[in-house]
């Protein structure tokens, strides 16, 4: 193993290319300019002894021919490119360097912290504060409420003093208002009493609710596997039920709403008010109509004997109705004349304020003659003798 020479006596590195060994700094060679280019780049080496060199000795090296390469030509004639003025920063992240890292997020964190610490700080300080006040501002105000009740009776005593108002009036009110407030005092706590007996009454029927699933729950449970079945068909059902009932619920809802609008609108139309009467009236007279029609039915089975009876039982019932409806027409008729004595009395003032009123009341006086006049006629018309089987 060769001995390794000393610092002093390393010459330069070399790879076998000519032109790049480099002496030792105290050894470079001048270096010509021409123009503004330098004449070569080529400088002897601080004196290391390169691995190619190592067998050929430091004579070889030293007496090696160094030759100037040609430059490559830029944009700036001979004077090559600038070297960078600021390197590329820390390359090596070794341990010191993400322990600096971690010191300065560290501290940032402290200092946000300690922000934060702060704000809570004030926060809190703040919200005693608020308390303080809220209590300060509720005393108040019941302060105030007072006040203004001493104000009130204050206002009241001066009104009485001013109005000259006796002793014994005052007194009088007072005692009437005692006896108002004891009686809405009264009602308050019947009121609060009737509210916690419906709260217990609710919590009992509540819990016998809760008991009554759990009954039902252990009771499905224990079921065998037909009777679950089954019961899970009929839960559906029910459920199914229960939607129906909802929507036709719904639905009914509508229609008495729709009835009621209706119905205030027929109220307010007074044509359209007589119009749903003689609908009634017609609507019952062919119910009317129908019973006949099915006793007529039924009578045409029966035989003579029995139509004899029921005839006569029916007979007795008209001339009972008849005679009804007879004294109904006479008092209808002495109406009639009372009021037609009336018109009489209207056509024999004549004043043209009152001819469109007049006008009116005529209308529904012949209105209700005619009236009178279909009732007539469907009497007679339901007392015409029936074709019988005798």
């Amino acid at each position: 193993m060769s001995k390794r020479p000393t610092t002093g006596m390393r010459v330069g590195t070399s790879y076998g290319r000519a032109g790049t060994a480099r002496l030792k700094t105290g050894m470079r060679t001048g270096t010509a300019r021409l123009g503004t280019g330098r004449m070569g780049t080529a400088r002897m080496g601080t004196g290391r002894l390169g691995t190619a060199a190592m067998g050929g000795g430091i004579g070889g090296a030293l007496n090696t021919q160094v030759t100037v390469g040609e430059r490559p030509m830029t944009q700036h004639g001979l004077g090559g490119t600038r070297p960078k003025t600021q390197g590329p920063g820390r390359m090596v992240m070794d341990e010191s360097y993400f322990l600096g890292a971690l010191r300065a997020k560290s501290t940032e964190l402290t200092e946000e912290i300690n922000k934060l610490q702060k704000e809570l700080e004030q926060l809190q300080r703040d919200h005693t504060s608020y308390t303080t006040y809220e209590k300060k501002a509720e005393a108040l105000a019941k302060e105030i409420q007072a006040l203004s009740g001493q104000l009130a009776d204050l206002n009241a005593l001066a009104n009485n003093l001013n109005d000259n108002v006796d002793i014994d009036d005052v007194r009088a009110d007072v005692d009437e208002i005692r006896a108002r407030n004891d009686r809405d005092a009264a009602e308050v706590d019947n009121i609060f009493s009737d509210r916690n007996r419906v709260e217990s009454r609710i919590k009992e029927i509540e819990a016998e609710i809760e008991s009554e699933k759990r009954r039902t729950e252990n009771i499905v449970t224990e079921m065998e596997p037909d009777q679950r079945r089954e019961y899970d068909a009929l839960h559906e059902e029910a459920e199914t039920l229960q939607k129906t009932i909802e929507t036709q619920q719904s639905s009914l809802d509508e229609l008495t709403a729709a009835a009621d609008a209706l119905q205030r609108e027929l109220e307010a139309n007074p044509v359209k008010r007589e119009a749903a009467a003689l609908l009634d009236q017609i609507a019952a007279l062919r119910s009317k109509h129908a019973k006949v029609k099915e006793q007529t039915e039924k009578e045409a089975l029966l035989s003579p004997e029995k139509l004899k009876e029921q005839l006569l039982a029916q007979v007795k019932a008209d001339n009972q109705e008849i005679s009804g409806m007879e004294r109904k027409i006479a008092n209808v008729q002495q109406r009639i004349n009372e009021i037609s004595s009336d018109v009489a009395d209207l056509d024999a003032a004549e004043d043209e304020e009152d001819d469109e009123k007049r006008q009116k009341y005529l209308q529904l006086v012949k209105h209700e003659q005619e009236m009178d006049t279909f009732l007539l006629s469907f009497d007679s018309t339901y007392d015409e003798p029936k074709p019988g089987p005798f």
